[in-house]
């Protein structure tokens, strides 16, 4: 159970990470280009 729950966190969490940091470029570049 326990293992199942950090597995999920981290899989969460990795999504997570893998969602925000597109976006921060995105938002980086476009701050860069104006």
């Amino acid at each position: 159970m326990l293992l199942f729950l950090v597995t999920t966190a981290s899989v969460l969490y990795h999504i997570r990470a893998t969602d925000v940091l597109p976006t921060y470029y995105y938002w980086l570049s476009g701050k860069v280009s104006f």
